[in-house]
């Protein structure tokens, strides 16, 4: 903000409190950002579907900009979101798993940069996926998430409705006071398609008893009280608007029943939405690459303010999207759970590079199923070497300081778990970077092992660990890499006492990242319950470095300083 516009602001705003002046708005756009979890773009875009599922969003679509070619980051929330209120890809924001990573306070949130430049700003989620103890609710002054175990439960997860999002959002506005003159940055995210997927009855029925469906209806309603309060509330008239979906639903492509194990576009490719109150480009197509990164750099170009430098998005606000561009993607949950090789993957005008072990190709243009893999690394014609240039620049960018594993209480933990999340106690070591390949196995080729990952773990839930354990070794049979299977192989020996059984199980955990604090308290437990404690100390001993390591990298210096004391008086 210029000088002289800020001085005029701060002016205005003292003649208001004084003399009993009527207070005057800043003339600053209102913005409002919509994010839609789980949403695959043909259910709310283009299709004689979306229109059946999605009228709401379909009749605001002739309001908008909308980009047919939009990519998320990857396929899990907080990632995705992280990368929104950043601009930069998840390898330099740091987030890059749901629960294990926070986004460090080092970030310069979207939320942060409009409460320092004059906007209120207010964030409304609809899932502890984006707890506010990971980081994403930096900059928002009120902050409104489901109360841990008291919302609506489906399953064993803590979420609420859509349409309690867009009412506790309405609640809030009406209730600003009439004093307060600054625009609004408003968040509000619905978490309604996310499975396991359980909509009321009407909304199964619009959708003809599909249930995923049938949950985009009802987020689609949700969305329409969301509009009806911001235009009750006088909000609307002036807002900037922009609707856009953290990552899409597999539904069974690729053999993936949810998300977040691959870079394929039943995943990657999201609703883009923006809607400009002057008008601008209104009910138009444009079929221009863009990312979920360039969130930031619109948004705030709408609020008038200056972009911050090195982001990687790009914004869209009043200009055109760039045509020369290269988009990165990444998966690695199938590296961090079950051992597999990273995927990371770069979108362009050719098509989708996928790097990992076992490399792929689609031309996305001809091939929107990503069917027919056109990789062929012994064709001296088929070139990707500017792809794998693009993974060797984003790995070399700078990164925020690394935020180290988010404590995660037992009741958050099963709560992750439920929504297919998983952790792992406190991580140290580092996410591979970028274009790096590693010996796993090929996530396309492995994918029947998740499968069996989610039935052990179904008996493992239901307390039938005699057949969980089974699987789990079975599992860990045909892939020693399985760190999933591993964890709750031990956990299970280790509350049987089966203490011999479960050192050996650990030895090999030990040599597969992460290190974790759980991994040396485990060993540390399992070689005193053995007798051992001399070969118990040194597990100890480094499950309080670690436990230091974090809390220092956390800021929290007299819990740091608890556990250095700890260990000052530990015996050697």
């Amino acid at each position: 903000m210029s000088f002289l516009r800020f001085a005029l602001l701060s002016l205005l705003s003292l003649a208001a409190s004084c003399g009993g002046a009527r207070p005057v708005r800043d003339e600053r756009p209102n913005v409002v950002l919509v994010t839609l979890d789980t949403t695959r773009f043909d259910r709310v875009i283009g299709t004689e579907r979306a229109a059946r599922l999605a009228p709401n969003l379909t009749a605001f679509a002739t309001e908008c900009r909308s980009f047919t070619q939009a990519r998320s980051v990857g396929s899990l929330t907080l990632p995705a979101h992280a990368s929104m209120m950043t601009g930069l890809y998840p390898p330099r924001h740091g987030a890059r798993a749901n629960g294990p990573q926070v986004l460090p306070p080092a970030a310069d949130t979207l939320a942060e940069l409009a409460s320092q430049a004059g906007y209120a700003t207010a964030g409304f989620v609809g899932s502890l996926a984006l707890d506010r103890a990971y980081g994403i609710a930096q900059g928002f002054e009120h902050w409104d998430q489901p109360a841990r175990g008291t919302d609506r439960v489906v399953g064993e997860i803590s979420e609420r409705t859509g349409r309690e999002v867009a009412e506790s959002a309405t609640r809030w506005i009406s209730s600003r006071p009439a004093a307060d003159t600054r625009p609004l940055f408003l968040w509000a995210h619905f978490f309604d398609p996310h499975a396991p997927y359980a909509p009321p009855k009407q909304f199964l029925e619009r959708a003809g008893g599909d249930p995923y469906d049938g949950e985009i209806a009802a987020l689609d309603a949700a969305f329409g009280a969301l509009l009806a309060g911001l235009r009750t509330q006088g909000v609307l008239e002036d807002a900037v608007v922009l609707i856009v979906a953290d990552h899409g639903e597999s539904l069974g492509e690729h053999g993936e029943a949810t998300h977040g194990l691959f870079v394929y576009d039943a995943t990657l490719h999201v609703p883009f939405l923006l809607r400009d109150p002057g008008g601008d480009r209104a009910g138009t197509v444009d079929e221009t690459l863009v990312s979920v990164v360039d969130v930031l750099p619109t948004l705030l170009h709408a609020m008038e303010i200056g972009l911050p430098d090195g982001i990687d998005g790009a914004c869209l606000y009043r200009h055109a999207a760039p045509t020369e561009r290269r988009l990165y993607c990444e998966s690695l949950e199938g590296w961090r759970l079950y051992g597999w090789s990273p995927l990371f993957a770069v979108v362009d005008a050719r098509g989708k590079y996928v790097h990992s072990s076992a490399p792929e190709f689609y031309d996305l243009a001809r091939d929107p199923s990503e069917v027919n893999d056109l990789y062929a690394p012994f064709d001296d014609s088929f070139d990707v070497s500017d792809h794998e240039r693009e993974l060797r620049r984003i790995a070399a960018l700078p990164a925020l300081s690394f935020a180290p594993s988010v404590e995660v209480d037992e009741a958050r933990r099963r709560e992750l778990e439920a929504l297919g999340y998983t952790t792992s106690g406190h991580e140290a070591d580092a996410f591979p970077a970028p274009g790096s390949t590693e010996d796993g196995p090929s996530p396309a080729a492995s994918i029947a092992e998740a499968q069996a990952v989610e039935d052990a773990l179904a008996w493992f839930v239901r307390g039938r660990f005699d057949e969980a354990a089974e699987r789990f070794a079975e599992i860990l049979a045909a892939n020693p890499l399985n760190r999933t299977a591993a964890d709750r192989l031990i956990e299970i020996r280790m509350a049987r006492e089966e203490w011999e059984a479960a050192m050996v199980l650990l030895r090999k955990r030990a040599a597969l990242p992460p290190e974790t604090i759980a991994l040396h308290r485990d060993l540390a437990r399992c070689l005193t319950a053995l007798g051992r404690a001399d070969e118990a100390e040194p597990h100890v001993r480094r499950s309080l470095e670690l436990f230091i390591a974090y809390h220092e990298r956390r800021g929290e210096q007299e819990e740091a300083a608890r556990y250095r004391r700890i260990l000052a008086d530990a015996p050697h």
